[in-house]
């Protein structure tokens, strides 16, 4: 019965190499890839592990490697130009492999998983970080704390660009806070954030960040929501310091929307193409705001941040996603010990939508909302 052929699968990955044969582990990494036929890669990649004893022996079987393979490319849809590249797809899959397997026995605060980024090289990956740090010294100080922010002069009392504190109103604030889900009151319809978006093989992160920002701005301020063009601040702020596909800056940015008499085209009418050939096509038949300002958070202040977020919504933030591990990132708290601190350091961009406590870790976490697609987080 059932019972039966799942315990002679343990056996045979858990059995002492010397007595056990390569055709009996294959037979049984076969038979576990059939339960899991109609479940999602990394089910069957977490099945086959927790059955496996010697877990990176897994990497010299490649017929093992060949079938998880397969069912990566048949759920992400991947189809390569030719032979040459599907084998160069192929060891990149299996590096990642390798760097999941590995992962397992750290004392790591998070989780790994396959994504859609998991055949990706390395300068593909590096396109994902779009933003741009500044050269002047006076911004080089660490930034996981000064944040910018943005108002709109309707609902808010007016603010220039400075640095800003609200560490006294911190003892108002709830232990947690996530603006992800939350719907407004006057229409339970329309939920404050977006859906998580895809910023594919463009290093657009700051454009995308500066758009989850004004949508919430938009939605805070009436009682609909707005999914906004990206591609518009990709196209449009280039003029204005931006470098398109090649990265920008929250500034910039919000300079061009300024010039533009702050008006934002929709992603219908502004559609995002993941690339920076075109010249800027807005048609300003959007959304316009009011007046906006934004400020950046004094550094340190985590009270300022935590206030900020809970009083005018989600913050954009810079951050070094340069460790392998944050492309595969999957849940809890990400910690590491290599993660820069100075604003040179950074460079990818995410908006801030929540913080609180983790309770099986005891750390405290800022939840961001990133530009990666579904399949990252």
């Amino acid at each position: 019965n059932t019972m039966k052929v799942l315990f002679l699968v343990l056996i045979l990955f858990t059995c002492v190499p010397e007595f056990c044969h390569a055709f009996s582990i294959q037979q049984g990494i076969d038979f576990v890839l059939s339960l899991a036929q109609n479940k999602p890669v990394q089910q069957a990649f977490d099945l086959i592990l927790s059955l496996t004893q010697n877990k990176l022996s897994l990497l010299e079987n490649s017929k093992f490697v060949q079938q998880l393979f397969d069912k990566f490319k048949s759920e992400y849809q991947r189809t390569y130009l030719n032979k040459q590249e599907q084998q160069q797809r192929l060891e990149q899959f299996k590096e990642t492999l390798k760097s999941l397997i590995l992962a397992k026995v750290q004392d790591l605060t998070f989780q790994l998983k396959l994504n859609e980024f998991s055949d990706w090289t390395i300068d593909e990956l590096q396109t994902l970080r779009g933003y741009v740090p500044h050269n002047d010294s006076d911004r080089d100080a660490p930034i996981d704390k000064p944040q910018p922010i943005l108002v709109d002069h309707r609902r808010r009392s007016s603010l220039s660009r400075r640095r800003l504190s609200l560490s006294r109103r911190a003892s108002s604030l709830p232990a947690s806070f996530d603006w992800t889900g939350r719907v407004l009151t006057s229409n339970s319809a329309v939920t404050v954030t977006r859906p998580i978006k895809n910023q594919g093989q463009c290093g657009s992160c700051y454009a995308f960040a500066t758009v989850a920002v004004l949508e919430t701005v938009f939605t805070l301020q009436y009682p609909a929501s707005y999914d906004l063009s990206e591609q518009q601040i990709v196209d449009c702020s280039k003029a204005y310091g931006n470098y398109g596909c090649g990265g920008g800056f929250f500034e910039k940015s919000f300079d061009y929307l300024k010039a533009n008499a702050w008006n934002l085209d929709s992603s219908s009418s502004y559609p995002y193409t993941a690339n920076d050939y075109s010249s800027c096509k807005a048609k300003n038949s959007g959304v316009r705001f009011a007046k906006l300002a934004y400020g950046i958070i004094t550094f340190g202040d985590e009270a300022a941040m935590k206030s900020y977020l809970y009083n005018y919504g989600p913050l954009w933030i810079s951050f070094d996603a340069s460790n392998p591990y944050f492309n595969s990132y999957a849940s809890s708290v990400y910690s590491v010990s290599n993660c820069g601190t100075l604003e040179s350091q950074t460079n990818h961009a995410m908006v801030i939508v929540g913080y609180g406590t983790d309770s099986s870790t005891g750390l405290d976490y800022w939840k961001v909302k990133n530009s990666w697609g579904k399949s990252w987080g």
